[in-house]
Protein backbone atom coordinates (compact mmCIF):
# COMPACT_ATOMS: atom_id res chain seq x y z
CA UNK A 1 0.00 0.00 0.00
CA UNK A 2 3.07 2.38 0.47
CA UNK A 3 3.97 3.59 -3.05
CA UNK A 4 7.39 4.96 -1.54
CA UNK A 5 8.26 1.63 -0.35
CA UNK A 6 11.45 0.95 -2.27
CA UNK A 7 12.14 -3.09 -3.07
CA UNK A 8 14.01 -5.33 -5.36
CA UNK A 9 13.99 -8.53 -6.22
CA UNK A 10 10.95 -10.26 -4.40
CA UNK A 11 10.52 -13.45 -3.78
CA UNK A 12 7.44 -15.70 -2.75
CA UNK A 13 7.32 -18.41 -0.20
CA UNK A 14 6.05 -21.49 -0.83
CA UNK A 15 2.67 -20.96 0.06
CA UNK A 16 2.26 -17.96 -1.45
CA UNK A 17 1.40 -16.05 1.47
CA UNK A 18 4.61 -14.23 2.16
CA UNK A 19 6.82 -11.77 -0.32
CA UNK A 20 10.04 -11.17 0.51
CA UNK A 21 12.34 -8.66 -0.98
CA UNK A 22 15.33 -6.15 -0.89
CA UNK A 23 15.41 -3.13 0.39
CA UNK A 24 18.07 -0.18 -0.25
CA UNK A 25 17.08 2.42 2.65
CA UNK A 26 17.26 0.45 4.99
CA UNK A 27 19.84 -1.88 3.34
CA UNK A 28 18.15 -5.62 3.84
CA UNK A 29 15.40 -7.82 3.19
CA UNK A 30 11.65 -7.17 4.31
CA UNK A 31 9.15 -9.87 4.41
CA UNK A 32 5.72 -8.97 3.96
CA UNK A 33 2.47 -11.31 4.71
CA UNK A 34 -0.26 -10.35 2.42
CA UNK A 35 -3.05 -11.64 4.08
CA UNK A 36 -2.71 -9.44 7.60
CA UNK A 37 -0.09 -7.33 6.77
CA UNK A 38 2.57 -7.90 8.91
CA UNK A 39 5.88 -7.42 7.85
CA UNK A 40 9.76 -8.22 9.77
CA UNK A 41 13.27 -6.70 8.32
CA UNK A 42 16.64 -8.28 8.40
CA UNK A 43 19.60 -5.99 7.97
CA UNK A 44 22.35 -7.24 5.99
CA UNK A 45 24.39 -5.56 3.39
CA UNK A 46 24.97 -8.62 1.58
CA UNK A 47 22.45 -7.58 -1.32
CA UNK A 48 21.42 -10.94 -1.58
CA UNK A 49 17.50 -11.65 -1.93
CA UNK A 50 16.45 -14.21 0.77
CA UNK A 51 14.89 -17.53 -0.60
CA UNK A 52 12.00 -19.37 0.71
CA UNK A 53 12.15 -23.42 1.68
CA UNK A 54 9.86 -24.68 -0.73
CA UNK A 55 7.47 -26.43 1.81
CA UNK A 56 8.06 -24.82 5.01
CA UNK A 57 7.53 -21.05 6.37
CA UNK A 58 11.55 -20.23 6.58
CA UNK A 59 13.47 -18.18 4.58
CA UNK A 60 16.96 -18.52 4.01
CA UNK A 61 19.32 -14.96 4.36
CA UNK A 62 23.42 -13.93 3.81
CA UNK A 63 24.02 -11.81 6.97
CA UNK A 64 27.42 -10.26 7.39
CA UNK A 65 29.52 -11.49 10.90
CA UNK A 66 32.82 -9.53 12.22
CA UNK A 67 35.40 -11.90 12.81
CA UNK A 68 39.32 -12.34 13.64
CA UNK A 69 41.28 -14.86 11.42
CA UNK A 70 45.10 -15.12 11.88
CA UNK A 71 45.32 -11.53 13.91
CA UNK A 72 43.38 -9.34 11.15
CA UNK A 73 39.56 -8.02 11.34
CA UNK A 74 37.36 -9.67 8.38
CA UNK A 75 34.03 -9.58 7.46
CA UNK A 76 31.86 -13.33 7.16
CA UNK A 77 29.08 -13.78 5.12
CA UNK A 78 26.92 -16.60 7.08
CA UNK A 79 23.85 -18.27 5.85
CA UNK A 80 20.62 -18.12 8.52
CA UNK A 81 17.14 -19.48 8.45
CA UNK A 82 14.21 -16.96 9.76
CA UNK A 83 11.38 -18.11 10.81
CA UNK A 84 8.53 -15.30 10.14
CA UNK A 85 5.90 -16.02 12.77
CA UNK A 86 8.69 -16.09 16.15
CA UNK A 87 11.48 -14.51 14.75
CA UNK A 88 13.65 -16.83 15.19
CA UNK A 89 16.87 -17.21 13.62
CA UNK A 90 19.47 -20.25 13.34
CA UNK A 91 22.88 -20.11 11.56
CA UNK A 92 23.09 -22.61 9.45
CA UNK A 93 27.32 -21.77 8.55
CA UNK A 94 28.16 -22.54 12.53
CA UNK A 95 28.86 -19.06 14.63
CA UNK A 96 32.36 -20.09 14.82
CA UNK A 97 32.50 -20.87 11.09
CA UNK A 98 35.49 -19.00 9.42
CA UNK A 99 33.62 -18.98 5.76
CA UNK A 100 32.12 -16.74 3.54
CA UNK A 101 28.92 -18.36 2.64
CA UNK A 102 25.84 -17.23 -0.27
CA UNK A 103 24.17 -17.85 -3.66
CA UNK A 104 22.28 -20.71 -1.22
CA UNK A 105 18.79 -22.33 -3.19
CA UNK A 106 17.18 -25.12 -2.34
CA UNK A 107 16.55 -28.14 -3.75
CA UNK A 108 12.99 -28.93 -5.12
CA UNK A 109 12.44 -31.27 -2.70
CA UNK A 110 13.05 -28.79 0.29
CA UNK A 111 16.05 -31.01 2.05
CA UNK A 112 19.23 -29.69 0.70
CA UNK A 113 20.56 -26.35 0.15
CA UNK A 114 23.48 -25.94 -2.67
CA UNK A 115 25.53 -22.93 -2.17
CA UNK A 116 28.65 -21.07 -2.61
CA UNK A 117 31.66 -21.19 -0.30
CA UNK A 118 35.10 -19.58 0.64
CA UNK A 119 36.89 -20.53 3.33
CA UNK A 120 39.26 -18.33 4.60
CA UNK A 121 41.43 -20.87 6.92
CA UNK A 122 42.86 -24.27 6.90
CA UNK A 123 43.86 -27.03 3.72
CA UNK A 124 40.71 -26.44 2.16
CA UNK A 125 41.10 -21.53 1.98
CA UNK A 126 41.16 -20.94 -1.33
CA UNK A 127 40.67 -17.44 -3.44
CA UNK A 128 38.13 -18.78 -4.92
CA UNK A 129 34.30 -19.69 -3.97
CA UNK A 130 33.04 -23.53 -4.40
CA UNK A 131 30.20 -25.44 -4.45
CA UNK A 132 28.60 -26.80 -1.57
CA UNK A 133 25.58 -28.83 -0.26
CA UNK A 134 23.91 -28.97 3.54
CA UNK A 135 20.65 -30.43 4.63
CA UNK A 136 18.16 -27.76 5.36
CA UNK A 137 19.25 -27.62 8.95
CA UNK A 138 22.47 -27.23 8.53
CA UNK A 139 23.92 -30.43 8.97
CA UNK A 140 26.13 -32.47 6.56
CA UNK A 141 27.80 -29.90 5.13
CA UNK A 142 30.50 -31.32 2.64
CA UNK A 143 31.85 -29.90 -0.57
CA UNK A 144 30.98 -30.80 -3.75
CA UNK A 145 33.78 -29.17 -5.73
CA UNK A 146 37.29 -28.87 -4.75
CA UNK A 147 39.11 -27.05 -7.50
CA UNK A 148 40.72 -23.99 -5.67
CA UNK A 149 42.13 -22.17 -8.80
CA UNK A 150 38.97 -21.60 -9.83
CA UNK A 151 35.85 -19.45 -8.90
CA UNK A 152 32.15 -21.24 -8.64
CA UNK A 153 29.08 -19.28 -9.94
CA UNK A 154 25.61 -19.54 -8.68
CA UNK A 155 24.41 -23.17 -8.33
CA UNK A 156 20.51 -24.08 -10.24
CA UNK A 157 18.49 -27.31 -9.24
CA UNK A 158 17.40 -29.85 -12.06
CA UNK A 159 13.57 -29.81 -12.10
CA UNK A 160 13.89 -33.47 -10.60
CA UNK A 161 16.63 -32.59 -7.82
CA UNK A 162 19.17 -34.87 -9.45
CA UNK A 163 21.84 -32.44 -10.76
CA UNK A 164 23.13 -28.95 -10.29
CA UNK A 165 24.15 -26.52 -13.26
CA UNK A 166 26.79 -23.95 -12.56
CA UNK A 167 29.77 -22.19 -13.87
CA UNK A 168 33.58 -22.38 -13.46
CA UNK A 169 35.56 -19.73 -14.13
Amino acid sequence: ADNQQLGYEPRWSGDGQWLSYLTPDPIGVSIFNLEDGRSSFYATSTGEPGIWHPKKLELVISTIREAEVDGNRNFLTHLVTVDPLSGQERNLSGEASLVEDNAPTFSPDGEWIAFLRKELTGERASPGKQIWLMRADGSEARPLTLAPEFDHGNPAWSPDGRSLVYQRF
